[in-house]
């Protein structure tokens, strides 16, 4: 089903357009926008919910959204993220600036 107030033509071909785009990421990949708790704007997993954390993993190309597991001290990871300004790189640098920290976590 198509998201309320936009109409559909079945012979209008989107090509590469914006709504093609935006259909592709929230319908076909299950994805839907995320604004953090720092205001970084980007695409998380559905599953996604307010209190996950995002993580950029040691050779990992891409942020993770992360859960808390149980009582535990273990984390859940719980699908790939989008995050403007953390896919290229970006991470590290602000890792050597000393904006951001290096944590140990558990997976579970």
């Amino acid at each position: 089903m198509y998201p309320p107030n936009i109409s559909v033509d079945a012979n209008l071909d989107y090509g590469d357009n914006f709504l093609s785009r935006f259909l592709d990421a929230t319908r076909k990949k299950s994805r839907r926008l995320m604004v953090t708790s720092k205001g970084l704007v980007g695409m998380a997993p559905c599953r996604a919910r307010p209190g996950d954390d995002v993580a950029v993993l040691f050779a990992c190309s891409i942020p993770l959204i992360m859960r808390k597991a149980g009582a535990g001290e273990g984390w859940q990871v719980v699908g790939e993220a989008y995050v403007d300004g953390y896919m290229n790189g970006e991470a590290g640098q602000l890792l050597k600036g000393g904006t951001s920290h290096i944590h140990q976590l558990r997976l579970v």
